[in-house]
């Protein structure tokens, strides 16, 4: 890939040198742009080519919460996307800082545009929770069993629930019946089984 936007890190920001780079002070070095229109020496690079087809790598800095706590043992692709443009990345190398996790990222399935820019915001998604997203509260145990009560033919009804995990307060369920339009109670308080629910 052609790509004229050049920062004077194309040959530090190598392949070859990913052993031996310290990322963290990649701060600190003096970036070397060269604007369209500007005058050039003579031997100064001018473009790049991009090989798209080669793995792609990049240094990411990403808070501890909410990243699985195995990730530098076990790697694995997770789904991130850049600019509402879907793709995968992959833990390489992963140190652990006070705050949070530092090191080297494979890149799949991005779009070409990404390449062209030398630092990006990502989206990474590190868990995902499927079912119906409740309130807590609305959850009624009966015999340690989770379960909600439901509004059928406006008399409250229990039914059991699988609690697939929380997020915010909210907890995600899944069971039989449930659904998009399901109306449920979500202060079942002074609710009991067949109560009048409008």
């Amino acid at each position: 890939m052609f790509c004229t936007h050049l920062d004077g890190l194309e040959t530090i920001l190598t392949p070859a040198n990913l052993d031996v780079l310290d990322f963290s002070s990649l701060d600190r070095i003096s970036y070397k742009h060269v604007s369209e229109g500007d005058r050039v020496e003579k031997g100064q690079a001018v473009f790049k080519l991009v090989d798209n087809l080669s793995p792609t790598y990049f240094y990411a800095e990403a808070v501890k919460e909410g990243f699985p706590a195995d990730l530098p043992e076990k790697p694995r692709w997770l789904k991130a996307a850049w600019d509402n443009h879907p793709l995968m990345i992959k833990a390489l190398k992963i140190n652990e800082t006070e705050d949070g996790w530092e090191g080297l990222f494979q890149l799949s399935n991005f779009p070409d545009e990404l390449v062209h820019n030398r630092k990006v915001d990502l989206n990474i998604t590190t868990n995902l929770l499927a079912g119906l997203l409740v309130p807590q509260h609305a959850v009624v145990y009966r015999d340690e069993t989770p379960g909600l009560y439901l509004a059928i033919k406006k008399r409250a009804q229990w039914v059991p629930v699988k609690i697939e995990g929380d997020l915010n307060g909210k907890v995600a369920i899944s069971g039989r019946g449930l659904g998009e339009n399901t109306r449920y109670v979500s202060n079942p308080a002074l609710i009991r089984e067949g109560s009048l629910v409008e």
